[in-house]
C-alpha cells in the first residue's frame, strides 16, 4: 500500500479538472465494456456448447430410433417369411421409407454429423445397406409369389389330374393313391419346412407309385410333376438362403452399424460436455479475475479522485475558512497546480493578501 501510494502520489493528471474527471469516466466505462464483451463471449461459447450437447443427443435419439426400425424390419421379414402377408410386405415398405427419412435428417438436420466423417460414412453405409435390404425382400416378395404361382398352376393341378387318371384306374388304384397323398402330403411339409426329409419322401412315393405303373402317359405325369417340384425346391431354396442368410446379414450388419453410431455420437456428447465444462469453469475463473481487477481500478480511481479532486478542495475549503476567521495562514496547498483548483488556490492567496 505505501509503493501505491508513493506511485499515485507521483502520478499528474492532466492540468484541466474536466479532463480529468473525462479520463477516469472513460476508464470506468473501458472497464465495463471490457466485462461484458468478456460476459457476452463467454455466453457465446457455452451457448455453442450445449448446442453441439444438443446435436449429438439428436443424433443418438435418431440412431436408437434407427436401431428400433431395423428391428422391425427383420421382424416384418420374419412375418411375410410365416404367413406371406400382403399387409406385413406394406407394412415392410413403410419402415423403409421412415428408416430413409430418419437417415436424411440425421444427414442434413444435424451438425454433429459433419463434424465427424467416420459417423457421416457409417449414415452412408447404412443407406446403401437399406436400399439393397428394400431390393432383397421386393427379391423375397416376389419369389412367394412365383412358388405360390407355381404351386397353384402347374403342381396342384398336377396331383389332381394324376388323382382323376388313378380313381378312373381299376387296378391298385388304393395303394397308389395313398402314396400320391403321401407325396402331395410332403410338398406341403416342405412348404412349411423345408427340410430335406420331406425332399426325400416325395422322392420316395413319387418312385414307389412309377413301379406300380405300368402305362408311359402316367409315367410322364408323373415325371412332369417331379419337374415342377425340382423348380418348387429351387425356388424355395433361394427364397431362404434370401431369407436366413442375405437379409438377416444385412440386419446384423444394420445393428452393427447403429450400435456403432450410438457409440460415436455418445463419445461426442461426452467430449462436448467435458469441453463445454471445462470452458465454464475457465469462464467463472475468468470472470472473477476480472472482477478483482475491476475492484483494484476502481480502488486505485477513487484513490486518485480523492488525492487529485476531493482532498485539495476539502483542504481549500479549509483555507477559505481560515481567511473569513482572519486567521494565519501559512501555507495555501494546490498553489502550484495548472488546473482549475490551483487557481483556486491562486485566488485564495490573493484574496488573503487583501
Amino acid at each position: 500500500m505505501v509503493r501505491i501510494h508513493q506511485y499515485l502520489s507521483n502520478l499528474t493528471l492532466p492540468s484541466s479538472l474536466r479532463n480529468q474527471v473525462l479520463i477516469l469516466l472513460t476508464v470506468l466505462v473501458a472497464i465495463i465494456v471490457v466485462q461484458v464483451l468478456l460476459t457476452w463471449n463467454t455466453r457465446q461459447a457455452l451457448s455453442s456448447g450445449h448446442s453441439r450437447v444438443e446435436q449429438a443427443s439428436k443424433a443418438v435419439e435418431l440412431v436408437q430410433q434407427l436401431e428400433r426400425d431395423v428391428l422391425d424390419l427383420q421382424r416384418n421379414v420374419l412375418l411375410y417369411k410365416a404367413t406371406g402377408s400382403m399387409s406385413v410386405a406394406s407394412r415392410f415398405s413403410e419402415q423403409v421409407n421412415n428408416v430413409r427419412d430418419n437417415l436424411e435428417r440425421l444427414k442434413a438436420n444435424t451438425h454433429f454429423t459433419a463434424e465427424r466423417q467416420d459417423f457421416k460414412d457409417h449414415v452412408q453405409r447404412l443407406r446403401v445397406h437399406i436400399d439393397d435390404y428394400a431390393v432383397h425382400f421386393d427379391s423375397v416378395v416376389e419369389s412367394k409369389s412365383r412358388q405360390a404361382r407355381l404351386f397353384n398352376g402347374e403342381i396342384k393341378p398336377e396331383f389332381d389330374a394324376i388323382k382323376a387318371t388313378l380313381s378312373k384306374s381299376a387296378d391298385k388304384d388304393t395303394e397308389r393313391l395313398y402314396h400320391l397323398a403321401a407325396a402331395e402330403r410332403a410338398v406341403f411339409q416342405y412348404l412349411t419346412e423345408p427340410e430335406f426329409a420331406h425332399l426325400e419322401t416325395f422322392k420316395t412315393e413319387l418312385g414307389t407309385i412309377q413301379s406300380l405303373t405300368e402305362t408311359g402317359e402316367m409315367n410322364e405325369a408323373i415325371e412332369a410333376l417331379n419337374r415342377s417340384f425340382v423348380r418348387l425346391t429351387q425356388l424355395r431354396r433361394g427364397y431362404v438362403f434370401l431369407v436366413n442368410v442375405v437379409m438377416a446379414g444385412s440386419a446384423n450388419e444394420f445393428l452393427f452399424l447403429t450400435n456403432r453410431m450410438i457409440e460415436l455420437a455418445n463419445q461426442e456428447r461426452e467430449a462436448v460436455r467435458q469441453e463445454v465444462s471445462q470452458s465454464e469453469s475457465a469462464a467463472s475463473t475468468r470472470n472473477n479475475a476480472i472482477a478483482i481487477i475491476c475492484v483494484v481500478l476502481a480502488t486505485l480511481l477513487a484513490i486518485m479522485v480523492n488525492r487529485s479532486i476531493i482532498t485539495p478542495i476539502r483542504k481549500l475549503t479549509e483555507v477559505f475558512g481560515h481567511i473569513i476567521s482572519g486567521k494565519i495562514i501559512d501555507n495555501i496547498p494546490g498553489i502550484d497546480r495548472q488546473d482549475e483548483i490551483g487557481k483556486l488556490s491562486q485566488a485564495a492567496g490573493i484574496f488573503y493578501e487583501h
